[in-house]
């Protein structure tokens, strides 16, 4: 059974807007203009509700917020990463391979002491106050 539809008609004069802006907004926001049963632009009447009140406009704009949210965070694991990578391979690099057992120690030192400067310096990212990622090298601070 398909989906009762509203066209895009119908739609605009319930807003008080032109036909061609209501289409262009309800694609901009991701919903799915096609055809009713007479071959109208039209969208399900949930898709109307959404567009009409406001709420489908907010959902793609928290859509959107949410993923620069996912890229950021993404970017500060990698560069925290990185700089964790780098201070050990440092380490490597200078002491040379005698005493293995030392220069493994003092590289995880180095990239321990890496971690904590790169989070200290390094706000993460968070959503509405809310961190997907986890400190692993400072102390959680509290709110």
């Amino acid at each position: 059974m398909s989906d009762p539809m509203v066209t895009v008609a119908e739609i605009a004069v319930a807003m008080g807007r032109k036909v061609d802006q209501v289409e262009r907004e309800a694609r901009q926001l991701g919903l799915t203009v096609r055809p009713d049963w007479a071959g109208r632009a039209a969208l399900t009447v949930d898709e109307a509700n959404a567009l009409a009140s406001g709420q489908g406009r907010r959902d793609y704009e928290h859509d959107q917020a949410w993923a620069q949210h996912v890229r950021a965070t993404k970017a500060w694991v990698d560069s925290r990463t990185r700089a964790i990578a780098e201070a050990a391979q440092k380490v490597r690099s200078t002491v040379g391979s005698r005493g293995s057992g030392l220069v493994s120690l003092k590289a995880r030192e180095a990239a321990v002491e890496a971690g904590r400067r790169y989070e200290k310096r390094n706000p993460r990212p968070s959503f509405n106050g809310v961190y997907s990622v986890n400190l692993e090298y400072v102390e959680e601070v509290p709110a």
